[in-house]
């Protein structure tokens, strides 16, 4: 029963950084403590202590680098009011496109729960410097 449950936290991938968190600080005090009634899944409670502590060291340095804003990124952060109609029009064709991969079984409902949670994401702002951002970055590649 419990090689079970840590599978399935192990077969989590939609953790936010408050859950992973808890879980962490859960998990290593199961593992910690030792006891004997944990021992035969001490190796999957081990990785997945691991993963989550990677996990949770990468969401902290994301929220760090998140304040840090540019000249460009100030200065998309106010244009992106007056272009994010078209950007809203973008993300309804996508959230369509979506939907019918569902229906039609190309994309499972966990893999299109994540690509909607990341559209809707969108709408909250700040994809205007993230998509500059990422463009550049492949012109760099690129060269």
């Amino acid at each position: 029963m419990r090689a079970e449950a840590l599978a399935v936290l192990s077969g989590h991938t939609d953790w936010g950084l408050i859950d992973c968190r808890d879980a962490l600080l859960t998990l290593s005090a199961l593992r910690d403590n030792g006891a004997e009634d944990w021992a035969p899944s001490h190796a999957l409670l081990s990785a997945l202590c691991d993963r989550l502590s990677a996990l949770y060291e990468a969401k902290l340095e994301l929220l760090a680098a998140t304040g840090k804003k540019g000249l460009l990124e100030g200065f998309l952060s106010k244009l992106e009011p007056m272009v994010d109609h078209w950007d809203s029009m973008r993300r309804r064709r996508t959230a369509t496109r979506i939907m019918d991969s569902v229906f039609a079984g190309r994309v499972g409902q966990g893999r299109a729960a994540l690509l909607m949670r990341d559209l809707v994401g969108r709408e909250k702002g700040g994809w205007l410097a993230k998509d500059t951002r990422n463009w550049l970055s492949s012109l760099k590649r690129r060269t």
